[in-house]
């Protein structure tokens, strides 16, 4: 079997969940679970892969379940959509791996409480590199002989398949195209707002998710001034061949008149690229008056404390109000979407999530101009809760205006630790990858797992040596976060220069270090010259002659001469755009959570 699939921890933009009403209901909905979410393989030229995703009926009645191939495609708005057999796209599409598939059943008869399987099989042809998708439709039959005027819910999964081929390393070509705001009037059920929207085209052949963020700046007696920054998209996935909206609702209305739009996009912490805007925005005719961010400091920014089982425990966070408006606040605990839906072993990621037994006082307050207010967590620890050593939480705060109009809204992490328990931390290297980026210019990414008990803060660097361990090229590696959660992963990238490299075999390897301890991942590669271009290939270490192995013990340690280059030549420790939109850090708007208080 040959099955590497990866944690659901920053694929969420998989997680696709379609309920359909078809023909008649019946009182109790159909429910069944899939898994794996997302099918994430590396596969080699002519290789044939063997996989299977599972089943569950959670119901306590037979389920028939149906299961079909197709390509996978991408809407405007950036979500998934599964390409029908039938279309032409799921076969000629450049980039769509479903021609390769073969399901050895397309139907199940699963009894209540009990499990199928759904074999699935992979033959790569040879020719081929870089990445290609295919997906899964699961989903539930109507039962049988309805009665007059019943409904039957029908329940539908897509599972992505995304294949990464070993070999040439493909092309990385994404970037951000254009950036525009869009009004959207009020209705019954929600108040005027305003979207601001990136648009991210992919025109290589890698996969990508990808994170933008955009500054918007009003024109007030003829100079620029700014009224909020925000984050735009979060963890997005770009299918090669598209070109995506990404859309943040900016919880606010704007009045008529001319904006500058300044936004840019990184990948795996790589800066990407910006664009910049002016527009003519027609607005709110009902707004007369620009709604600026709220200027709210929050001490600590990182609330850490200190509890055991059966014991009490409160502390506080003190928010501050520096700017000239008045701010009413509303606040509430709300777990990590990086715990939702992650399991490793027996653990689950609802496992380390303290909301469950921790309250916040005051949930609402109003604060003037140059005021502060403590708030207060109150944890309520219970004696069970001792599976893990660490717990954590988002304290969330949301400010509006006096006319209800949002202005931002901010996250403090929470961190709890009990005392009965030692902590263990851990990292495992899952993926590494080279991808082409220019001439003799090539990015390598590396996706390591959080598979201890307490958060990590990792670092990493990148090089290129010989088989002997001389380096010849090195990097300084970035990524979207600083800090990993148990049981999520996080993506690292940084780009070599090879213009001065000569040809031969040699060994990428990435160093990701946390708690003074080392994790890398290694990659062999052959550099080829022609015409002064490096053509590199991705090697299999097994193929290669015995005496061009690489050393057993290469990759203990970064060699001397892997360090990060000098200042002039190593990507900035933390990406930002150009001065002209280096601004404070943005307010991060949270996805809406039926468990966050605020946003009910």
């Amino acid at each position: 079997m040959h099955n590497r699939n990866v944690m659901k921890a920053g694929l969420q933009w998989f997680a696709l969940l379609l309920v359909i009403i078809s023909g008649a209901v019946s009182a109790q909905a159909q429910g069944f679970m899939v898994k794996p979410a997302v099918l994430e393989l590396s596969a080699r030229r002519g290789e044939a892969i063997e996989t299977q995703i599972e089943v569950r009926n959670a119901t306590e009645r037979l389920l028939k379940i149906e299961v079909i191939s197709g390509g996978l495609g991408q809407q405007d708005s950036g979500g998934a959509k599964l390409l029908e057999p039938t279309d032409e796209r799921s076969t000629t599409a450049a980039r769509s791996c479903f021609p390769w598939l073969k399901l050895d059943s397309t139907e199940l008869d699963i009894p209540p409480l009990m499990s199928g399987k759904v074999n699935l099989k992979i033959k790569v042809p040879l020719g081929v590199h870089g990445f290609y998708s295919a997906a899964l439709r699961v989903r539930n039959k109507p039962p049988e002989n309805l009665k007059p005027k019943e409904l039957a819910l029908v329940v539908q999964f897509t599972v992505p398949i995304l294949i990464t081929i070993q070999g040439t390393p493909a092309r990385e070509r994404i970037a951000p195209v254009d950036a525009s705001m869009r009004f959207h009037p009020k209705d019954k059920d929600h108040p005027a707002t305003t979207h601001v929207v990136l648009s991210v085209c992919n025109s290589g052949e890698t996969f990508g998710r990808v994170h933008g963020r955009m500054t918007v700046f009003a024109m007030v007696k003829n100079a620029w001034r700014q009224v909020l920054q925000t984050d735009v998209g979060e963890n997005v996935a770009l299918l090669p061949g598209y070109t995506i909206n990404i859309a943040q609702d900016i919880r606010r209305s704007l009045p008529p008149g001319k904006y500058k739009l300044q936004a840019y996009l990184t990948l795996a912490g790589r800066y990407k690229g910006r664009v910049e805007r002016i527009v003519d925005f027609a607005g709110d005719p009902n707004v007369k008056s620009l709604i600026e961010d709220a200027a709210l400091t929050f001490t600590p920014d990182n609330l850490e404390i200190r509890s055991t089982p059966n014991a009490m425990r409160s502390a506080v966070v003190t928010v501050t109000n520096n700017g000239v408006d008045v701010a009413n606040v509303r606040c509430g605990l709300m777990m990590p979407k990086e715990l939702d839906g992650v399991t490793m072993g027996t653990v689950k990621g609802t496992d380390l999530s303290c909301t469950k037994w921790a309250t916040v006082e005051p949930r609402e307050f109003t604060l003037q101009p140059g005021r502060r207010k403590a708030v207060r967590i109150i944890l309520n620890h219970p004696e069970e809760e001792t599976v893990t050593p660490n717990y954590y939480a988002n304290l969330l705060f949301v400010a509006t205006n006096n006319e209800g109009q949002g202005t931002g809204d901010w996250r403090v992490p929470v961190w709890v630790r009990n005392g009965r328990l030692p902590s263990t931390p851990r990292a495992q290297g899952v993926t590494i990858e080279i991808d082409e980026l220019d001439t003799n210019k090539y990015t390598v990414t590396a996706k390591y797992a959080n598979v201890g008990n307490i958060h990590l803060e990792p670092t990493a660097t990148a090089g290129v040596t010989t088989f002997a361990g001389d380096g010849v090229a090195s990097t300084t590696m970035t990524a979207e976060k600083a800090r990993v959660l148990p049981l999520s992963m996080i993506v690292f990238s940084g780009e070599f220069n090879l213009s001065k490299v000569e040809e031969g075999n040699y060994t990428v390897t990435v160093y990701m270090k946390s708690e003074a301890k080392i994790t890398t991942l290694e990659l062999p590669i052959n550099v080829v010259v022609k015409d002064e271009v490096r053509v590199v290939t991705i090697v299999d270490k097994e193929q290669l002659p015995e005496a061009a192995q690489p050393p057993a013990d290469a990759a203990e340690a970064p060699p001397a001469e892997v360090t990060p280059p000098d200042a002039a030549e190593a990507p900035p420790a933390e990406v930002t755009p150009p001065a002209e939109a280096d601004v404070p850090q943005p307010a991060t708007v949270p996805e809406p959570n039926t468990t966050n208080p605020v946003a009910q």
